[in-house]
């Protein structure tokens, strides 16, 4: 199933590290999974900048075991960035605590494009 979803499946271990990169991971990010397995999203340009304080909260609310959607913006390998919505599962341990986070995500650059144009579109009516 991995190999063949549009979207792309990363799991994180229970300190945030990167346990899991599908081959659609791969093709949105850039990098291949033995260049991220077993290091955090901080030990690579993953997060735009204004994102960071933003998705630091929202891994903190997941590794408290508390799932959820989130939007924000990533680095490619390259350079380039990404609008991306990640929809996220936890898995807890008994002191509730995550053990995995697994989060399928879905690339809506050319959607949040398409608003953003709209948006402005609109404001230069008004």
């Amino acid at each position: 199933h991995m190999a063949n979803t549009p979207l792309a499946v990363v799991e994180f271990d229970g300190q945030g590290r990167f346990a899991r990169w599908s081959p659609s991971a791969q093709r949105l990010f850039g990098w291949s999974g033995e260049e991220v397995i077993g290091k955090s999203w901080n030990d690579i340009r993953f997060v735009c900048n204004e994102d960071v304080e933003q998705v630091t909260k929202h891994l903190e609310d997941l590794m408290r075991g508390e799932a959820g959607m989130h939007r924000n913006r990533n680095y490619t390998k390259s350079g380039a960035v990404v609008d991306c919505e990640w929809y996220n599962s936890v898995a807890t341990g008994p002191d509730g605590q995550a053990e995995s986070i697994l989060s399928l995500v879905l690339d809506v650059t050319r959607r949040q494009r398409l608003e953003d144009q709209l948006n402005r579109a609109q404001r230069m009516e008004a």
